[in-house]
Protein backbone atom coordinates (compact mmCIF):
# COMPACT_ATOMS: atom_id res chain seq x y z
CA UNK A 1 0.00 0.00 0.00
CA UNK A 2 1.23 3.47 -0.89
CA UNK A 3 1.43 6.18 1.72
CA UNK A 4 2.56 9.75 1.78
CA UNK A 5 5.81 10.72 3.42
CA UNK A 6 4.34 14.12 4.37
CA UNK A 7 0.59 14.64 4.14
CA UNK A 8 0.95 18.39 4.03
CA UNK A 9 3.54 18.44 1.20
CA UNK A 10 1.84 17.96 -2.17
CA UNK A 11 5.26 17.29 -3.90
CA UNK A 12 6.35 14.57 -1.50
CA UNK A 13 7.59 11.40 -3.23
CA UNK A 14 5.23 8.55 -2.95
CA UNK A 15 6.76 5.18 -2.19
CA UNK A 16 5.19 1.90 -3.23
CA UNK A 17 5.14 -1.00 -0.89
CA UNK A 18 6.10 -4.14 -2.76
CA UNK A 19 5.01 -7.62 -1.97
CA UNK A 20 7.27 -10.69 -1.81
CA UNK A 21 5.73 -12.07 -5.02
CA UNK A 22 6.61 -8.92 -6.94
CA UNK A 23 10.19 -9.01 -5.63
CA UNK A 24 10.63 -12.63 -6.67
CA UNK A 25 9.35 -11.87 -10.16
CA UNK A 26 11.77 -8.93 -10.45
CA UNK A 27 14.68 -11.09 -9.36
CA UNK A 28 13.66 -13.77 -11.86
CA UNK A 29 13.43 -11.22 -14.67
CA UNK A 30 16.83 -9.80 -13.77
CA UNK A 31 18.36 -13.26 -13.73
CA UNK A 32 17.01 -13.96 -17.17
CA UNK A 33 18.45 -10.67 -18.47
CA UNK A 34 21.86 -10.76 -16.76
CA UNK A 35 22.54 -14.44 -16.11
CA UNK A 36 21.03 -16.07 -19.14
CA UNK A 37 22.59 -19.17 -20.72
CA UNK A 38 25.67 -18.38 -22.87
CA UNK A 39 25.61 -20.22 -26.20
CA UNK A 40 28.85 -21.40 -28.00
CA UNK A 41 29.41 -21.83 -31.72
CA UNK A 42 30.55 -25.48 -31.71
CA UNK A 43 31.32 -25.34 -35.44
CA UNK A 44 34.12 -22.81 -34.85
CA UNK A 45 35.58 -24.93 -32.04
CA UNK A 46 35.68 -28.03 -34.25
CA UNK A 47 37.05 -26.43 -37.42
CA UNK A 48 39.94 -24.48 -35.80
CA UNK A 49 42.27 -27.54 -35.45
CA UNK A 50 41.38 -28.60 -38.98
CA UNK A 51 42.43 -25.16 -40.23
CA UNK A 52 45.83 -25.48 -38.48
CA UNK A 53 46.38 -28.93 -40.01
CA UNK A 54 45.46 -27.61 -43.45
CA UNK A 55 47.91 -24.70 -43.18
CA UNK A 56 50.66 -27.08 -42.00
CA UNK A 57 50.11 -29.36 -45.00
CA UNK A 58 50.19 -26.37 -47.31
CA UNK A 59 53.51 -25.18 -45.85
CA UNK A 60 54.94 -28.69 -46.13
CA UNK A 61 53.96 -28.81 -49.80
CA UNK A 62 55.59 -25.43 -50.39
CA UNK A 63 58.82 -26.57 -48.70
CA UNK A 64 58.86 -29.74 -50.81
CA UNK A 65 58.33 -27.74 -54.01
CA UNK A 66 61.08 -25.29 -53.07
CA UNK A 67 63.47 -28.16 -52.25
CA UNK A 68 62.86 -29.76 -55.65
CA UNK A 69 63.36 -26.41 -57.38
CA UNK A 70 66.60 -25.81 -55.45
CA UNK A 71 67.96 -29.24 -56.39
CA UNK A 72 67.07 -28.63 -60.03
CA UNK A 73 68.80 -25.24 -60.11
CA UNK A 74 71.82 -26.68 -58.26
CA UNK A 75 72.14 -29.46 -60.84
CA UNK A 76 71.85 -26.93 -63.67
CA UNK A 77 74.53 -24.75 -62.05
CA UNK A 78 76.82 -27.77 -61.63
CA UNK A 79 76.40 -28.70 -65.29
CA UNK A 80 76.99 -25.10 -66.32
CA UNK A 81 80.20 -24.92 -64.30
CA UNK A 82 81.39 -28.21 -65.81
CA UNK A 83 80.62 -26.93 -69.31
CA UNK A 84 82.50 -23.72 -68.55
CA UNK A 85 85.56 -25.65 -67.30
CA UNK A 86 85.49 -27.77 -70.46
CA UNK A 87 85.18 -24.61 -72.53
CA UNK A 88 88.19 -23.07 -70.78
CA UNK A 89 90.17 -26.25 -71.33
CA UNK A 90 89.26 -26.36 -75.02
CA UNK A 91 89.95 -22.66 -75.36
CA UNK A 92 93.34 -22.98 -73.67
CA UNK A 93 94.20 -25.87 -75.96
CA UNK A 94 93.09 -23.86 -78.99
CA UNK A 95 95.17 -20.86 -77.85
CA UNK A 96 98.17 -23.11 -77.27
CA UNK A 97 97.81 -24.69 -80.70
CA UNK A 98 97.43 -21.28 -82.32
CA UNK A 99 100.52 -20.01 -80.53
CA UNK A 100 102.45 -23.13 -81.53
CA UNK A 101 101.35 -22.76 -85.13
CA UNK A 102 102.43 -19.12 -85.07
CA UNK A 103 105.85 -20.01 -83.70
CA UNK A 104 106.20 -22.81 -86.24
CA UNK A 105 105.47 -20.50 -89.14
CA UNK A 106 107.86 -17.86 -87.80
CA UNK A 107 110.66 -20.40 -87.38
CA UNK A 108 110.07 -21.84 -90.83
CA UNK A 109 110.51 -18.35 -92.22
CA UNK A 110 113.96 -17.93 -90.66
CA UNK A 111 115.28 -21.45 -91.36
CA UNK A 112 116.65 -20.38 -94.76
CA UNK A 113 118.68 -17.75 -92.93
CA UNK A 114 120.01 -20.43 -90.60
CA UNK A 115 120.94 -22.49 -93.65
CA UNK A 116 122.85 -19.53 -95.06
CA UNK A 117 124.83 -19.25 -91.84
CA UNK A 118 125.66 -22.95 -91.99
CA UNK A 119 126.99 -22.62 -95.52
CA UNK A 120 128.87 -19.39 -94.75
CA UNK A 121 130.71 -21.05 -91.87
CA UNK A 122 132.44 -23.35 -94.38
CA UNK A 123 134.47 -20.39 -95.55
CA UNK A 124 138.24 -20.56 -95.33
CA UNK A 125 138.43 -17.06 -93.89
CA UNK A 126 139.04 -17.81 -90.23
CA UNK A 127 138.30 -14.27 -89.10
CA UNK A 128 134.94 -14.30 -90.85
CA UNK A 129 134.20 -17.81 -89.63
CA UNK A 130 134.80 -16.81 -86.03
CA UNK A 131 132.27 -14.00 -86.28
CA UNK A 132 129.72 -16.24 -87.99
CA UNK A 133 130.12 -18.92 -85.35
CA UNK A 134 129.31 -16.44 -82.58
CA UNK A 135 126.20 -15.23 -84.40
CA UNK A 136 125.14 -18.81 -85.16
CA UNK A 137 125.43 -19.75 -81.47
CA UNK A 138 123.14 -16.88 -80.53
CA UNK A 139 120.66 -17.92 -83.20
CA UNK A 140 120.70 -21.56 -82.10
CA UNK A 141 120.09 -20.50 -78.49
CA UNK A 142 117.13 -18.33 -79.51
CA UNK A 143 115.65 -21.27 -81.41
CA UNK A 144 116.24 -23.63 -78.50
CA UNK A 145 114.49 -21.21 -76.14
CA UNK A 146 111.45 -21.43 -78.41
CA UNK A 147 111.56 -25.23 -78.29
CA UNK A 148 113.22 -25.70 -81.70
CA UNK A 149 115.87 -28.40 -82.00
CA UNK A 150 117.95 -29.86 -84.86
CA UNK A 151 117.09 -33.35 -86.05
CA UNK A 152 120.12 -35.60 -85.56
CA UNK A 153 120.79 -37.26 -88.88
CA UNK A 154 124.49 -37.69 -89.73
CA UNK A 155 125.45 -41.35 -89.25
CA UNK A 156 122.01 -42.18 -87.77
CA UNK A 157 119.70 -44.93 -88.98
CA UNK A 158 117.42 -43.62 -91.68
CA UNK A 159 114.00 -42.77 -90.23
CA UNK A 160 111.31 -41.60 -92.66
CA UNK A 161 109.55 -39.87 -89.78
CA UNK A 162 112.43 -37.37 -89.65
CA UNK A 163 114.57 -37.84 -92.75
CA UNK A 164 113.91 -37.12 -96.41
CA UNK A 165 116.16 -39.28 -98.59
CA UNK A 166 116.92 -37.26 -101.71
CA UNK A 167 119.83 -39.46 -102.71
CA UNK A 168 121.01 -43.01 -102.09
CA UNK A 169 124.35 -44.77 -102.49
CA UNK A 170 125.26 -48.45 -102.61
CA UNK A 171 127.14 -49.10 -99.41
CA UNK A 172 126.77 -52.56 -97.98
CA UNK A 173 128.69 -51.73 -94.83
CA UNK A 174 126.49 -48.75 -93.92
CA UNK A 175 123.20 -49.96 -95.37
CA UNK A 176 120.24 -48.04 -93.96
CA UNK A 177 122.36 -45.27 -92.50
CA UNK A 178 122.48 -41.58 -93.35
CA UNK A 179 125.74 -40.84 -95.14
CA UNK A 180 125.35 -37.10 -95.71
CA UNK A 181 123.07 -34.28 -94.60
CA UNK A 182 122.36 -31.70 -97.28
CA UNK A 183 120.00 -29.62 -95.16
CA UNK A 184 119.30 -29.84 -91.46
CA UNK A 185 115.85 -30.81 -90.26
CA UNK A 186 114.17 -29.19 -87.27
CA UNK A 187 111.64 -30.12 -84.59
CA UNK A 188 109.37 -27.80 -82.68
CA UNK A 189 108.49 -29.41 -79.33
CA UNK A 190 108.75 -32.84 -80.89
CA UNK A 191 106.80 -31.95 -84.02
CA UNK A 192 108.63 -31.91 -87.37
CA UNK A 193 109.03 -28.43 -88.78
CA UNK A 194 111.23 -29.56 -91.62
CA UNK A 195 112.59 -32.94 -92.60
CA UNK A 196 116.34 -33.38 -92.87
CA UNK A 197 117.44 -33.78 -96.48
CA UNK A 198 119.87 -36.69 -96.58
CA UNK A 199 121.76 -39.25 -98.63
CA UNK A 200 121.21 -42.83 -97.54
CA UNK A 201 123.28 -45.98 -97.99
CA UNK A 202 121.50 -48.91 -99.54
Amino acid sequence: MAKKKNGKDPEAVETVETTPAVEDQAIEDTAEDEGGVISFDTEDVVTEPQKVVSETDELRDQVTALTIELEDKTNKLTRLMADFENYKKRNNEAVSRAFGDGVSEAVKAILPIVDSFDRAMKTQDETLKTGLIQIKKQLDKALADLGVTVIEAQGAEFDPKFHDAVMSTDDEANRGKVLDVFQNGYLYKGRVLRYAMVRVAK
